[in-house]
């Protein structure tokens, strides 16, 4: 089974990333800052990150390097809804994101950036 681990400091958007994951039929870990995801990334693996560009410890975009080093094939889907959102995600999808969802973002809009980067197929 295929592994997400969802980086985000909102409960409420994990719990709605992980659900959609689940369905989806992927196992998920999660962690609430940066270094956490990196621990959990190091320890256990993924086959995607969903990751917010503003988190506690380290920034996205300094977490997904890190991740990129640790592994340079990682697929990171960044998040942000914050009021720069729009220029974070655009500084992270240059430094590699496969994809970007500005939030609040719908189920129908997280399946499809699933669909697109991984073998997620149509519902």
């Amino acid at each position: 089974m295929a592994r997400v681990l969802i980086c985000d400091d909102y409960t409420t958007i994990r719990d709605i990333v992980r659900k959609t994951c689940e369905t989806a039929g992927y196992e998920t870990i999660e962690a609430s800052t940066g270094k956490e995801a990196i621990e959990l990334y190091k320890s256990t693996g993924a086959d995607l990150v969903f990751l917010d560009v503003l988190i506690p410890e380290m920034d996205g975009i300094e977490v997904m390097e890190t991740l990129k080093k640790i592994d340079p094939k990682v697929r990171v889907i960044a998040m942000s809804g914050a009021a720069m959102g729009g220029t974070y995600l655009e500084l992270i999808r240059r430094r590699g994101a496969v994809k970007c969802l500005a939030k609040p973002f719908s189920i129908d809009d997280l399946l499809a950036a699933m669909r697109e980067v991984t073998s997620l197929p149509e519902s």
